[in-house]
């Protein structure tokens, strides 16, 4: 391979992966705040246990979050990262809250764990 070719390259991934896992950046009035949560859901009554559990990654600032703060807030990385959090928390609410109810104790004791498919669930089994 041309070595100018692997260096342009090499380049290109260290330029928009470092500001990404590293805290951030705007490109082109785009934000990346990256945010990654854990969620559980613990059943307490009939049979204790974890009855649903997810992670969940957002990356890009939704646009229209970053707008319920004034202008000159807007390029904070606090008041992004805060949008962020809440976006991916709306969206939890949104996707579970109609699902948790009382979960039917199984033969072993536990509750019944409600089914949720993230597809960070499947990167979890690597590390």
């Amino acid at each position: 391979m041309e070595p100018s070719y692997c260096s342009a390259i090499f380049f290109l991934d260290v330029a928009t992966d470092v500001p990404i896992w590293y805290g951030g950046g705007s490109v082109f009035g785009w934000a990346f705040r990256p945010v990654r949560i854990h969620l559980e859901a613990v059943q307490i009554r009939n049979c204790r246990g974890v009855v649903w559990s997810e992670d969940e990654l957002a990356i890009k600032v939704p646009g229209k979050n970053l707008a319920e703060y004034p202008p000159e807030e807007q390029s904070k990385k606090e008041i992004q990262l805060e949008a962020n959090l809440k976006h991916v928390m709306a969206e939890f609410a949104e996707t579970i809250a109609p699902k948790l109810v009382l979960q039917p104790c199984q033969a072993d004791g536990k509750p019944a764990t409600i089914r949720s498919f993230s597809i960070w669930s499947v990167f979890d089994l690597l590390y």
